[in-house]
């Protein structure tokens, strides 16, 4: 655990477009570990006891070869972004959600759960051409019918979800303003994952460093497989004459 300086709870439902979708008998909601706090001036620990639900099956997918399973994602924080494309709140925290991804591009999987207000919204062929617009890159589910909003309780367009590396839910947010809110959270999981070794780091997210740039490499090198895998690589490219990568060994190793 870490300390972590910050105040109060936010409250949940700023900025944000309510919801009137009925609650669903099917299913129960899952319990989260309640609204995400911002950390206080105490030993905190954001990791979550509930285990995240699975994603129903039969959903349409974009940006993905394949549908996603929440179990696959064990290692990762993952940050589920319920929204609709008609919802101005929706696209304003777009911004957000991309400067998260290119912080935590090695540990963090965003899910778009779009899960529609009118029914021209829930056609997946209406929700691509938006994803295409604002070049939204990561997974996005059509949850056309809210199996997967009423699972999780959400009540508001935007909400977002924090699960964390042992795939527990850490808790919920809604409305604007999500990179102040939920960035501290997620370092604050990957700092306390990291020092069990349960935050993983595909080779593919590591190309930036092997690539020479030196910025994101002190945050990548925490892992000490990541390490290893890096400097071989460098040390490769130097031996066959490569001075740049020699260059960049230099000042790992330095």
């Amino acid at each position: 655990m870490r300390i972590f300086l910050a105040s109060l709870a936010l409250a949940l439902i700023a900025t944000a477009c309510t919801s009137s979708t009925p609650a669903s008998d099917s299913g129960t909601p899952v319990t989260a570990a309640g609204p995400i706090e911002q950390p206080a001036i105490v030993e905190q620990s954001y990791a979550g006891t509930t285990p995240a639900p699975e994603f129903p099956d039969s959903l349409d997918w974009l940006n993905t070869a394949e549908p996603i399973k929440m179990s696959e994602l064990v290692g990762k924080v993952v940050l589920l972004d319920f929204w609709t494309y008609g919802c101005i709140n929706c696209i304003h925290i777009i911004p957000d959600l991309k400067r998260l991804e290119d912080e935590y591009s090695a540990e963090l999987v965003v899910i778009g759960v779009h899960s529609a207000k009118f029914l021209n919204e829930g056609e997946t062929d209406n929700i691509r051409q938006v994803v295409q617009r604002y070049e939204i890159e990561h997974p996005v589910v059509n949850d056309a019918d809210f199996e997967v909003w009423q699972t999780w309780g959400a009540q508001a367009w935007p909400s977002i979800a924090v699960i964390d590396p042992a795939g527990n839910v850490v808790g919920m947010h809604s409305g604007e303003g999500v990179y102040e809110v939920v960035q501290p959270v997620i370092q604050g999981l990957v700092d306390e994952f990291d020092e069990v070794g349960h935050v993983e780091y595909p080779v593919e997210a590591i190309d930036h460093v092997i690539l020479g740039e030196v910025e994101h490499v002190n945050r990548h090198l925490a892992c000490p497989e990541v390490t290893a895998h890096v400097l071989e690589v460098l040390q490769e490219r130097r031996d066959v004459g490569d001075v740049e990568f020699g260059e960049l060994l230099v000042h790992l190793l330095g």
